[in-house]
């Protein structure tokens, strides 16, 4: 047998034997524990939701999931990481549609989302609430924009520049007219923390009902069309008040790094389609203004390829930049 001969069935040979690791591998995950990373600091909603659900995915998939907090500019810090794992579904994120529709426009990034990003598994949908502390002399949404246009050195928090609820505030101070002083924080819960301190005067977010119960803010109204929060029947949606209001809605969803194996996205994307249906969890994240749903790897991925255009030009419009 001659040298060439030699070196190609040894070739061959090399290659069946790495595609045989690899379809092991696969057939074999999870064999080790899970790093679900996302990008906000302890406490928030996301936070809460995401331990919450690894449980009950480890449960399902028989591995650890262990919650990684890597919170820093609006989601890019635990994004980047993700991007730049093996994809071997060992490292997966938590993040929001925001990131991706809204992020990029905005600030430069070391990668693309689109490329280098696959989701796998939707979460669900925040149900936002614009509140403020109870200190303001406001209780329906016209005497919050009277107040508002009377005072436009208000501050208001957000879970970091370019996130949802920073997106959404923009929205609805260039939708009416209005201005406000921007304090963004890493993460929804220090922010919310200075609400109830009054250092921050508004906020939109959903994660504010529980303090909404405890008196330490008050809610004026349900941000999206359509959306309702348990133990607030009677609160309106800003739509009720604002002829052609069409607030930008805000979602969640399991990403994994560009070129995971089907077989391990299906896997992931079942144990999770299992933990967002949880009735217990369903339920305590509906008190808490949030709601699990499922869809599609195919069609969340239609749904940001779709909602990328309608931001950008949101956006331009809007002539909202981070400062």
């Amino acid at each position: 047998m001659n040298s060439s001969r030699r070196r190609f069935l040894s070739a061959t040979a090399a290659s069946a034997a790495g595609l045989a690791l690899r379809a092991h591998a696969q057939s074999d995950y999870p064999s080790k524990a899970i790093s679900l990373d996302i990008g906000y600091p302890p406490g928030g909603t996301s936070d809460v939701l995401s331990r919450a659900l690894g449980a009950l995915v480890s449960k399902s998939l028989g591995q650890p999931v262990v919650i990684e907090n890597r919170p820093g500019a609006g989601g890019v810090v635990a994004m980047t990481q993700i991007a730049k794992s093996a994809p071997d579904g060992y490292t997966i994120g938590y993040v929001s549609n925001a990131f991706f529709t809204v992020t990029p426009a905005l600030t430069p990034l070391p990668f693309d989302p689109m490329q280098q990003l696959e989701p796998v598994a939707f979460v669900g949908t925040n149900v936002n609430v614009l509140a403020v502390h109870p200190d303001l002399p406001v209780r329906t949404i016209p005497e919050f924009i009277a107040y508002a246009k009377a005072h436009p050195d208000m501050n208001y928090g957000s879970s970091g520049a370019a996130t949802g609820n920073h997106i959404s505030t923009e929205y609805m101070l260039n939708f009416l007219g209005l201005r406000a002083v921007h304090v963004p924080y890493k993460g929804s819960a220090p922010a919310v923390l200075d609400l109830t301190a009054g250092r921050v005067q508004f906020m939109v977010d959903s994660g504010l009902m529980n303090q909404a119960r405890a008196g330490k803010v008050r809610p004026i109204a349900i941000f999206e069309n359509g959306k309702s929060v348990d133990g607030f029947p009677q609160l309106p949606t800003m739509a009720s008040a604002i002829p052609n209001w069409r607030a930008p809605e805000w979602y969640n969803f399991i990403v994994v790094p560009a070129h995971t194996p089907a077989p391990v996205k299906d896997r992931l994307a079942q144990a999770f389609r299992l933990a967002t249906g949880d009735a217990e969890l369903v339920a305590r994240m509906r008190a808490n203004s949030y709601e699990l749903s499922a869809m599609t790897q195919d069609a969340l991925r239609a749904r940001l390829d779709s909602e990328t255009v309608w931001m950008t030009d949101l956006l331009r419009k809007a002539d909202i930049k981070i400062s």
